[in-house]
């Protein structure tokens, strides 16, 4: 029907109807038009953030020198390696390098074999520029000296003299060793471990011995009416702390005289 046709209060009713319908498209196309605009502001921002990310870490990568050694960190080094000419060793063979290729393991040799109070050397690389060294000192386990002499020197389960000390300053075992000694020097890797088990199994049988000494191949030791043993350290030290308690009990109660017991040699030898 005509709007002509329709009272007037009606077709005013109808025109407002109509012009609040094209009011609410146009709110809603304005709507949809900054969502848009939001939408495309935001991907533009996050699409501008990327690249300038990518651009940065282009140049960081192109630029060496980002990644280039600069500076370290050692651990663990101070009472028988010192510090400072571990970095000193370690800056000379990577400062400046690429952190990448640094060679740690080669650097980690020449480390042991230049700081010998060292036991352990790790290299790590934390990026993207330094080195850090832990240090893993030798401990000392015993104090060795040379019969009658007044040097003293302190020694690792080794066998590594780690420095001459006084040895009230240590509450370690004394060891009398017949050869030569010297910082630095490493005795046979036998000799400390031999000595501390023999001292532990002579306990262990309540063997009573004095003037304990020890070369490369054998330990010397007096037990009691000075009785002198003689014992090699190739063989178990246990072992042959029993077979002397066991051989001194018979030759004991057999009243047999005797001054010297060897037991180096697969025979035992009894004078």
């Amino acid at each position: 029907m005509s709007d002509i046709y329709l009272p007037k209060k009606m077709r005013k009713k109808r025109e407002s109807s109509a012009a609040q319908r094209r009011n609410n498209s146009f709110i809603y196309a304005k709507r949809k038009a900054f969502m848009l605009f939001r939408r495309f502001t935001a991907v533009l921002v996050s699409l501008t953030v990327i690249c300038a990310f990518a651009v940065g870490v282009k140049k960081s990568i192109l630029d060496e020198k980002f990644f280039n050694v600069s500076s370290y960190i050692v651990v663990g080094a101070g009472n028988y390696v010192n510090k400072d000419d571990v970095e000193q060793l370690v800056r000379a063979n990577s400062f400046d390098q690429l952190i990448f290729r640094v060679d740690v393991s080669g650097i980690e040799s020449r480390l042991l074999e230049i700081f010998k109070g060292g036991r352990k050397f790790t290299i790590t690389k934390e990026y993207p520029d330094k080195l850090k060294i832990e240090v893993v000192e030798r401990k000392p386990i015993a104090i060795i000296s040379n019969p009658g002499s007044e040097d003293f020197f302190i020694v690792d389960d080794e066998g590594y003299l780690l420095g001459q000390v006084d040895r009230r300053a240590y509450d370690l075992p004394i060891i009398s060793y017949n050869g030569e000694l010297q910082v630095g020097y490493t005795l046979d890797a036998k000799v400390v471990p031999v000595y501390l088990e023999l001292l532990k199994a002579l306990e262990e049988k309540k063997v009573k011995a004095t003037s304990l000494s020890i070369t490369n191949d054998y330990v010397r030791f007096y037990s009691e009416n000075n009785v002198e043993v003689l014992v090699s350290i190739e063989k178990n030290i246990r072992t042959s702390v029993g077979i002397l308690t066991a051989l001194i009990r018979q030759l004991s109660l057999g009243g047999e005289s005797f001054n010297k017991i060897d037991l180096r040699y697969d025979k035992v030898i009894v004078k």
